[in-house]
């Protein structure tokens, strides 16, 4: 009965970071001049933030190093599908801390 009990009463860290997650990813894109485009045309930019605070799953310093490398490699013509897909490639290590639980 307890067991039971005890499974009912968890927080989750990445429900308790996401919208700080998605905060941080918003207002590091909105650093970037080219992406202010972006964010008014393409209907896509909030998957984006999306996308990333969910990768995250609650972990800032992942966040952190991968927007690092998402911007940097940033150009002025990428779309967001661009930067889904960079986000995909990024570095094996970057992919670990984004995803700590697999």
């Amino acid at each position: 009965m307890l067991s039971g009990l005890h499974r009912a009463y968890y927080l989750k860290l990445e429900d308790l970071t996401r919208g700080d997650i998605r905060c941080y990813v918003s207002d590091k894109l909105q650093e970037h001049d080219q992406l202010t485009l972006l964010m008014n045309h393409d209907p896509g930019y909030e998957n984006l933030i999306e996308e990333i605070a969910m990768r995250a799953q609650g972990v800032f310093l992942g966040v952190y190093f991968v927007m690092n490398n998402l911007l940097d490699g940033l150009t002025y013509d990428d779309s967001v599908e661009t930067m889904l897909r960079q986000l995909d490639q990024s570095p094996e290590y970057l992919q670990r801390l984004l995803s700590p639980h697999d």
